[in-house]
């Protein structure tokens, strides 16, 4: 318990002294952020992920990831969070945060390796506003570098970052607007710069299922390479009382995005 008021409190801090977080797409705050009915219990949820593009270089990276995460409710508008992702890599980038994307710009030698990424500690508060129709969320990121950096698995630097998000609610849709802002660790001998992403999209609400859409605008993260652009979709549904899947996919639409990503997630209340 006092590490976890431990890490609360320093995230919180965090959130204090920085403007907004980048994060790549974070696809389970995003169904959770939704208005879908919400849990006070724990949430363990596991996927898979894998995507391809080449991100300004001229030879393709590919990533196959399995994440792992853990979610709690502390109190009526917080929830703090864990996670940590398995990656495989092929290419010659980096990988970055702890969600296992890779680094634009940062070119390795090609090759092939695998192992466990960084560790995410994350924080979002539902910040309370006298409205039946607008949400406004504010969350915050620190990402541990526990990857191998040897492996291209991790910068070997932490980031932190928040990011704050707008939704009005007019069921069936919640159409919503977020901005994200990352200060990165930055490894000796290469050129990063702290970033902005940006996302516009809508939520169409059914029940307890759920379709969101979104376009999403990243800057990028080296002046070697080009701003990303990409359109997301996902479908979320229970599939029991304690289970939801997750499905969703992403079209990058520039050389700063992947071509192509798809994923699944499964969401267990504890």
């Amino acid at each position: 318990m006092r590490f976890v008021f431990i890490a609360l409190t320093f995230i919180s801090f965090v959130s204090a002294i920085t403007p907004v977080y980048a994060q790549n797409k974070d696809v389970e705050s995003i169904v959770l952020s939704s208005p879908l009915p919400a849990s006070n219990k724990p949430t363990l949820s596991v996927g898979v992920d894998a995507s391809t593009g080449r991100y300004g270089d001229t030879d393709s990276t590919s990533t196959f990831i399995i994440p792992f995460s853990l979610r709690q409710a502390v109190s009526k508008n917080i929830t703090v969070s864990a996670s940590v992702s398995r990656v495989q890599i092929s290419g010659p980038n980096v990988v970055v945060g702890p969600d296992g994307r890779p680094l634009p710009g940062v070119p390795l030698v090609r090759s092939s390796r695998s192992g466990l990424g960084d560790l995410s500690l994350g924080a979002s508060w539902e910040i309370p506003i006298k409205s039946d129709h607008w949400t406004v969320q504010a969350s915050s990121r620190v990402k541990v570098p526990l990857g191998q950096k040897s492996k291209g698995l991790s910068t070997g630097k932490a980031d932190i970052s928040g990011k704050v998000e707008v939704t009005y609610i007019s069921f069936p849709f919640a159409p919503f607007v977020s901005v994200e802002y990352q200060v990165l660790g930055t490894p000796p001998g290469f050129e990063l710069r702290n970033t902005i992403n940006t996302s516009i999209g809508t939520a169409w609400i059914k029940g307890t299922n759920a379709i969101i859409t979104s376009y999403d605008y990243n800057r990028a993260i080296s002046p070697m390479v080009k701003d990303g652009h990409s359109l997301f979709a996902a479908y979320s549904m229970p599939v029991s009382k304690k289970v939801r899947l997750t499905l969703y996919g992403i079209k990058g639409l520039s050389a700063g995005s992947p071509d192509v990503e798809a994923g699944a997630m499964f969401s267990l209340t504890l």
